[in-house]
């Protein structure tokens, strides 16, 4: 079974939102693991829909008087079941590092929540060929903290930060070897067969291309994912490989 999981980011008004929702039941069946992560206002409207519920971020803190901030435990209550955690816009916009991602990883075990970890090189670490080396130690850095068993409740998502919302998808030369690369990493190393996802400008134009990488076990979507009539032709060309 492969995965699609689609970051709303921080996109949408209610009312947007609810028309998104209508036009969301004329997606067509599929046998994709549709994962939607909208902004936090969104999720409970979302955890009536026909898909799994993820959320964009995590606190690091498990409870308390930290304003602003929403927890793995609050997350769990509205019928969560997943969490983005280490997306690039978060490590760079936001300073976080592989400590802080971690903290966030833990939170959400211990609350119930599956990991979407976001890892990916930008265009200065690929120019200088550090691709492999920097997520290497993406990996290592935060997977070193947990227990085999807690990393089969993670999904990993490769997306190099040079293509997101760039409109320059990684060739499949390059997706391929980069997925072959981190599963056999994680297989070596943690003794973990979970699944590799890509992310990174794919659209509608581009989604028969990458369905030609047989390692990949699924895609995270950004932008392709807010218009409901390319994110159906995104799944129907899915579908009818």
């Amino acid at each position: 079974m492969k995965y699609l999981i689609c970051n709303l980011k921080e996109n949408m008004t209610l009312t947007e939102t609810l028309k998104y929702l209508e036009d969301y039941r004329s997606i067509p069946k599929t046998n994709l693991k549709i994962i939607m992560c909208p902004s936090y206002p969104y999720l409970l409207l979302f955890n009536k829909n026909n898909s799994l519920l993820g959320s964009q971020d995590v606190s690091i803190y498990q409870s308390g008087s930290h304003t602003g901030e929403v927890s793995a435990i609050q997350l769990a209550s509205i019928n969560c079941h997943y969490s983005l955690i280490g997306h690039s816009e978060r490590r760079r916009t936001y300073n976080e590092n592989e400590v802080v991602i971690a903290r966030k990883i833990r939170n959400c075990f211990d609350a119930g929540l599956k990991v979407i970890y976001c890892i990916g090189e930008t265009l200065e670490e690929k120019e200088r060929l550090k691709t492999m080396s920097v997520l290497e130690k993406q990996l290592g850095r935060v997977l070193n903290n947990f227990k085999r068993e807690e990393l089969e409740n993670i999904i990993i998502a490769y997306e190099p930060v040079w293509a997101i919302g760039t409109g320059k998808k990684a060739s499949n030369i390059i997706i391929y070897e980069v997925i072959n690369f981190i599963k056999k990493l994680l297989k070596e190393y943690y003794e973990l067969d979970i699944p590799v996802l890509y992310g990174g400008s794919i659209n509608k134009d581009n989604i028969i291309e990458l369905e030609k990488i047989d390692l990949l076990d699924g895609y995270l979507l950004g932008k392709s994912s807010l218009n409901i009539e390319e994110l159906k032709q995104i799944i129907n060309k899915i579908n009818d490989k």
